[in-house]
């Protein structure tokens, strides 16, 4: 247990990792919002690569990222 202290949860890397697929796999549809999404992707990315945020944070900016492509996607 004292091992897996730090160790995000397997469910939230599941989740996270699954948003993270479905925000690349839509972004080509919403060609009016690609360089903005990918640029605000490119840096979640990067800075839960390097560790400057937490998982939750990350997982919660896929979030925001998603909700904007389905609004760009609807209008």
């Amino acid at each position: 247990m004292q091992q897996n202290k730090d160790v995000a949860p397997l469910f939230l890397q599941r989740a996270t990792q699954h948003k993270l697929n479905a925000i690349r796999t839509k972004l080509p549809n919403a060609p009016s919002v690609n360089y903005e999404i990918r640029s605000k992707l490119e840096e979640l990315a990067t800075n839960f690569k390097n560790q400057s945020i937490c998982i939750k944070t990350y997982n919660k900016g896929l979030d925001s990222l998603m909700e904007q492509l389905k609004k760009e996607q609807l209008t």
